[in-house]
């Protein structure tokens, strides 16, 4: 079985063309890590780090500037809409079968 940090760096890596990744450069994998940690399967974890989330995760820290986003404000992006209410597990599902079919690799 891997390790979350093994499973984490090869979702950073096959999501490294993403439209957010190089926003967040070094800190793209520690960003999955985190979505690892929180259960998510390793296509749910793929959609999100593809999706919309990591733009406004980026926005909510004033960032959009040009300059790397860290994963301490992607975590803070995801506290807050925990805190919220928003159901974290439940969009990553929609999201990886919008983009993959399923929510988990086959």
């Amino acid at each position: 079985m891997q390790s979350r940090r093994n499973r984490a760096n090869v979702i950073a890596i096959k999501s490294a063309d993403a439209y957010m990744a190089d926003n967040y450069g070094n800190f793209w994998a520690p960003c999955a890590e985190y979505l690892v940690t929180m259960g998510l399967t390793n296509q749910e974890v793929e959609a999100i780090l593809r999706s919309k989330h990591m733009r406004w995760a980026d926005d909510s820290e004033g960032k959009g500037n040009g300059k790397q986003t860290n994963s301490a404000a992607f975590k803070r992006y995801v506290w807050a809409r925990i805190a919220s209410g928003f159901d974290w597990n439940r969009e990553a599902r929609q999201m990886a079968l919008e983009t993959f079919g399923s929510t988990e690799e086959m």
